[in-house]
């Protein structure tokens, strides 16, 4: 492929109805007579950093799609069938071709904290993970001192559930299990 020359292909899923451009640009290219929308370059619109289009098909077929991997799926090829699509240089409403390549969550989170574009706390790299709570309030076991990063972890240590600790920490039970909000962990 030659580097500034804009190659068009089908958009997968949706050939004789749009094409993708190397660039990154998209085009109808054919309409029916109930559609209000011409044949001709589309303008996506930016949702969450990326650039995104609405595609509608016969049939009642139809896709919010992200632009970069529509671009992705026409142009590079994904023999180990990765999941996500990596934009090389960081910028993510840059849909070049060449600014592409399928990786998996993970390629794409160490490509993030590499470049800057995760936050670092305490010195150490942020793991997210959706079974713990970053933003939880730190917990104080007042009779041992040991310091737990969640109601769930404290709660855990002793065995019980984490709706009750939370209620007893608000204090809307009478019962008090030696648990304190810390605010120095």
């Amino acid at each position: 492929m030659i580097e500034n020359q804009e190659i068009w292909k089908p958009v997968v899923g949706f050939e004789g109805i749009y094409e993708i451009s190397s660039f990154g640009n998209i085009r109808k290219i054919s309409a029916t007579k109930f559609e209000r929308k011409s044949v001709g370059n589309l303008v996506p619109y930016l949702n969450k950093f990326y650039l995104r289009i609405y595609l509608t098909g016969g049939g009642g077929k139809f896709r919010h799609a992200k632009i970069h991997r529509l671009v992705a799926e026409a142009f590079i090829p994904n023999p180990e069938n990765k999941p996500q699509v990596n934009h090389i240089n960081c910028i993510k409403t840059d849909n070049r071709v060449e600014n592409l390549e399928w990786a998996t969550n993970s390629d794409n989170q160490l490509h993030a904290y590499a470049n800057g574009l995760q936050p670092k706390r305490n010195g150490g790299w942020v793991i997210k993970d959706k079974s713990r709570n970053f933003k939880a309030k730190r917990i104080l076991n007042m009779e041992t001192g040991e310091r737990f990063l969640s109601i769930r972890d404290a709660a855990d240590s002793v065995g019980m559930s984490k709706y009750v600790l939370s209620q007893s920490l608000r204090g809307t039970t009478k019962k008090d299990f030696g648990f304190a909000y810390a605010t120095d962990i």
